[in-house]
């Protein structure tokens, strides 16, 4: 793949430029690194976090509760991707958690034909979490077969920030 420029308008100090998306060879760009004038990324997160969790052998049409752990005190979570994988259809629904309160943020479905799905926000602030003591990002499974029983997978890819 070749390098390609991209002008930014002057006003654009501070702004960081995130880009998804097919190229004309057929491959896909998932993330590009954007460098300012002395070479340093703009696109590194700060304190890039990754919490994979499972659950054994949940039961047909049962829900289960994957989270990570706390987002530390003085951080927000940036939210930025979420694998959902099982041997059968899922229903995934994103959430934070602070405490006792449960915000749902978004609803993803697996399918036969489809048994893993990586969620992404419109941006990286599309889903967010102060930190602190029983703060997370939440998944709430619910198996969508009713028959089998199932091993279920949930990824978090997330970053905390000052």
């Amino acid at each position: 793949m070749a390098d390609a420029t991209i002008q930014l308008p002057p006003d654009s100090t501070g702004k960081k430029l995130r880009v998804f998306g097919p190229l004309a060879d057929g491959s896909f760009v998932e993330g590009v690194a954007i460098t300012d004038a002395n070479g340093d990324q703009l696109l590194a997160p700060e304190s890039p976090k990754i919490a994979a969790t499972t659950s054994v052998n949940l039961a047909a049409g049962a829900s289960v509760d994957l989270e990570t752990p706390d987002i530390t005190t003085g951080t927000t979570g940036n939210l930025e991707q979420v694998t959902i994988a099982a041997s059968v259809p899922l229903k995934a629904e994103i959430k934070t958690r602070d405490g006792a309160a449960i915000a749902l943020r978004d609803t993803v479905f697996t399918s036969e034909a489809h048994l893993t799905q990586i969620w992404r926000g419109p941006n990286k602030k599309y889903v967010t979490q102060v930190g602190g003591t029983t703060r997370r990002f939440r998944v709430t499974l619910t198996s969508l077969d009713n028959i089998d029983a199932a091993d279920v997978y949930v990824t978090f890819f997330y970053d905390e920030v000052t």
